[in-house]
């Protein structure tokens, strides 16, 4: 019976070893399958990115070829032409006569009151509103 017994013990040992071992080979497989994935993820993640910047580039550059299109088309148009001249070029018909609206500058009006810090803002409000100055 001892005999017997050692046979078992050297069995199961090895059952153990075995079961050991098939089962770290699959912890690291699913480390390396979890590892790729990731990296698929993240290339995805990249082209699907990128793919949007150049739908959205192949939206403008319709847009800029059908405003093209457009200006080809209007080009034998007398009525484009002319506000074309009139509005890029500044031309004029004869007889006409150009107005121009120049607009003043606009100045900061108290930079020595944008200056001060709030506090001082305040009390200047409340002592002008004591001695009735506004």
């Amino acid at each position: 019976m001892v005999a017997n017994f050692k046979k078992k013990g050297k069995r199961n040992s090895a059952k153990k070893f075995l079961l050991h071992t098939v089962g770290v080979a699959a912890i690291i497989l699913l480390v390396v399958l979890v590892v790729v994935d990731v990296r698929v993820y993240k290339r995805r993640q990249e082209l699907h990115f990128q793919v949007s910047n150049l739908e959205q580039q192949i939206k403008d550059i319709q847009t800029s070829n059908d405003n093209l299109t457009q200006k080809i088309q209007n080009q034998d148009n007398p009525q484009y032409m002319e506000k074309i001249a009139r509005e890029e070029l500044d031309l004029q018909r004869p007889g006409e006569k150009a107005v121009s609206f120049i607009m003043p500058e606009t100045l900061p009006q108290n930079t020595e009151a944008s200056q001060k810090n709030p506090w001082s803002k305040w009390f200047g409000n409340v002592l002008n509103m004591i001695t009735g100055k506004k």
